[in-house]
């Protein structure tokens, strides 16, 4: 097969890009050297007909937030209008139309994009990323062939919605994994000395075995609990192993917990808390209150400031 087998886990926050390679798995830097890539777009009005991307439109969700998005994954799938939107920010909602669409300004003018095109202009980032660290190992240009890792409650509709943003975005989708059991199966890859499953799943000692390995082969199989605490969402599963393989026996998750909400509520605790400092200059007016709503650019900064205190 042709070309290189890359790994692509779209988070609500930020994306990574892995690569298989000879010694194992490299994440790709991007453009500027870091190893994830902010889930961001915007068309900036300083440049008429520019897409960004990434790290560099991260900014732009507080200088020019009507032309820029982020956290798109949330939104995909003919479901998003359902939902109550408590994992997304405000100015992500505000930007909801009824069809499932985002209106953002673009070139000046209102335009609604679905958040499958969203998403496929951050992939078409992404691909320009893989192609930079190609140049740099001075590899050959071949197409790519990529896996991609989506939460394990992502509907059907959620993952069709992927693979379409993957199509427009001229992505190889070579399969689409549970993040969960991605790091599952990258656990037991290099685990040595697994138990050797038995009848009815249980390991038992054959009358070839020493006395030295008789305890580990009558062990049961290998429980082991993955848990992911993402921006978005909070996530776990139970796997068990054996020599012979692995398999998920349970999941669980809350899209409604995670990093953000943690954010959000230090930034709401903050502005109580400079509401109440300046309560006798706010009732006579000298001072205007703090509001997420009224002040959309400083709450944002608050936002930022918040995650890094977390």
């Amino acid at each position: 097969m042709p070309g290189s087998v890359l790994g692509l886990d779209l988070g609500g926050f930020a994306a990574r890009v892995a690569k298989v390679e000879s010694g194992g798995v490299v994440v790709l830097a991007n453009e500027m050297s870091v190893r994830e890539t902010p889930t961001v777009v915007s068309f900036p009005s300083s440049q008429k007909g520019v897409r960004s991307a990434g790290a560099s439109s991260q900014p732009h969700l507080i200088t020019q937030a009507k032309s820029s998005v982020g956290q798109v994954s949330h939104l995909l799938g003919s479901n998003a209008l359902k939902r109550d939107h408590i994992e997304l920010q405000q100015d992500t909602v505000d930007k909801l139309m009824q069809d499932g669409g985002l209106q953002l300004v673009i070139e000046g003018q209102n335009q609604v994009l679905q958040p499958e095109q969203i998403i496929a202009s951050f992939f078409t980032h992404l691909r320009k990323t893989v192609v930079d660290a190609a140049k740099e190992e001075n590899e050959k240009q071949a197409d790519d062939y990529y896996v991609l890792t989506v939460p394990h409650y992502f509907t059907d509709a959620e993952r069709a919605a992927l693979l379409d943003a993957a199509d427009i975005a001229k992505i190889n989708v070579m399969a689409v994994v549970n993040s969960l059991t991605a790091s599952a199966l990258a656990y037991g890859y290099f685990q040595r000395n697994l138990p050797t499953p038995g009848p009815a799943g249980i390991p038992v000692p054959g009358p070839q075995d020493t006395a030295s390995n008789q305890q580990a082969l009558t062990e049961r199989p290998r429980q082991v609990i993955f848990v992911d605490f993402g921006y978005g969402g909070l996530r776990a599963a139970l796997a068990e192993y054996t020599s012979a393989g692995f398999r998920i026996l349970s999941r669980a998750g809350d899209r409604h917990v995670g990093g953000q909400q943690f954010d959000d509520r230090l930034a709401k605790h903050f502005v109580e808390k400079f509401n109440g400092q300046y309560a006798k200059q706010i009732s006579k007016g000298q001072v205007p209150p703090l509001s997420a709503a009224r002040h959309r650019k400083a709450f944002a900064k608050l936002l930022t400031a918040a995650e890094k205190t977390k």
